[in-house]
């Protein structure tokens, strides 16, 4: 993919919800699995749904196989803190998930702002309970 990495998002996110309706055909639905995902893995910001997962970002790069994937696109506004992603586990399935914090009074871009610390728990919520 070319152009506005921003721009992508919507087109990644509307193939998983396509994918997951069985609406989405088999060529796009490769590139969407595979190319983009791949991307997304790469995320280098981890300090808001992955905070307190066992993410092993380099695994395979090491010959391992990770017990957690994470592939997934942060972002920020004053005030507002997103992330959103796909979360693969090693031994079942994953799962897709949104998260969304907006309007704190702390407005600084950290990873110990409030928007990532709140996030950290949901992350690991979410895997404990699927």
């Amino acid at each position: 993919m070319t152009g506005d990495p921003d721009a992508a998002l919507p087109v990644v996110l509307a193939g998983l919800a396509a994918r997951h309706t069985g609406t989405l055909g088999v060529a796009a639905h490769d590139l969407a699995a595979g190319g983009v995902e791949a991307v997304l893995a790469g995320q280098q910001h981890l300090d808001q749904v992955p905070r307190h997962l066992r993410v092993q970002p380099y695994a395979l790069d090491l010959g391992r196989a990770p017990e957690i994937t994470v592939a997934h696109r942060t972002g920020f506004l004053t005030g507002t803190r997103a992330d959103t992603g796909i979360v693969r586990l090693r031994d079942r399935a994953g799962f897709t998930y949104a998260v969304f914090h907006h309007g704190s009074a702390d407005e600084r871009f950290l990873p110990e702002s409030e928007g990532p610390v709140l996030a950290g728990p949901v992350g690991k919520a979410l895997v404990e309970h699927w």
